[in-house]
């Protein structure tokens, strides 16, 4: 119970490290825009919030996949049982719907997008001899693809590894329910 628990928490650690990461280099990108301090926030907070309803962080359903109160009256392996189930839900998002699916890729693919949004531009100003701003560098811009790539394949791998992890608790979740039905003689 305790690795499972362990491997739960640290998931979601990674999620939330992941997002301010996002949100920091979603901030990198937009002080590359030369003088548009107004688009300097939408830059920043637009593509985090994309994010954040795209990997569905709701800070509260996190929050309530921890808590255990309520089940004091059950016994341990049925407390350990709901658990691994919300765990699971939480992890592959609960109840599978395709207008959720077609919604959550929009948004991914929109908030890679908005990510690599500003070096291309940057990259298109430079290209056509205009200098964005005296603290804009080539090397500049090129770090800023290189982590932008960097947090798309952390991203990717992010969501595969619940995918796996989900697969884990369902499979320990099968056990537990073969071990708690009663066989019949």
């Amino acid at each position: 119970m305790k690795r499972i628990e362990d491997t739960f928490l640290s998931l979601d650690r990674a999620t939330i490290l992941f997002f301010l990461a996002y949100a920091g280099m979603a901030y990198a990108n937009a002080i590359l825009l030369p003088e548009e301090s107004h688009l300097q926030s939408l830059f920043t907070a637009g593509p985090t919030m994309i994010l954040a309803l795209a990997i569905r962080l709701h800070w509260k359903k996190w929050r309530d996949t921890l808590d255990d109160s309520g089940s004091v009256s059950k016994d341990a392996d049925q407390r350990f049982m709901d658990k691994l189930q919300r765990w699971t839900d939480t992890l592959v998002d609960g109840t599978f719907s395709p207008a959720q699916v077609m919604f959550r890729s929009a948004l991914e693919a929109l908030s890679v997008m908005l990510m690599y949004l500003i070096p291309v531009y940057v990259t298109l100003q430079f290209s056509a001899a205009r200098q964005s701003s005296a603290e804009v560098t080539w090397s500049g811009v090129l770090l800023r693809y290189v982590c932008v790539a960097l947090l798309t394949f952390l991203f990717v791998h992010l969501r595969s590894t619940n995918r796996i992890a989900a697969r884990i608790f369902q499979e320990e979740l099968r056990a537990l329910k073969s071990l708690s039905t009663p066989l019949s003689t």
